[in-house]
């Protein structure tokens, strides 16, 4: 397997990847569902990366309905605080 974020990674392989969140949540395994959404989330190598990578949260909106909204502040967050520096 190769690193994450090289170029010669697989579209298999990442969608693999993608899909353990939703595979967990299956399985009703909603700690491992946060943490393989957490790791995919920090392993995204831009901010365009990471917007590509929300819906891997789809799971656990049914558990937490104010995550999109949480979510959606946390980029608010980074603009007003990092992007205007």
């Amino acid at each position: 397997m190769t690193p994450r974020g090289s170029s010669t990674n697989s579209w298999s392989e990442t969608r693999v990847r993608q899909m353990i969140p939703a595979v967990f949540a299956e399985l009703g395994d909603f700690a491992a569902t946060h943490q393989a959404i957490e790791r995919e989330w920090l392993a995204a190598p831009a901010r365009t990366d990471l917007i590509g990578l929300i819906p891997l949260a789809g799971p656990l909106v049914a558990r937490q309905p104010d995550l999109p909204e949480r979510i959606d502040a946390s980029f608010g967050w980074v603009e007003q605080t990092l992007l205007t520096v």
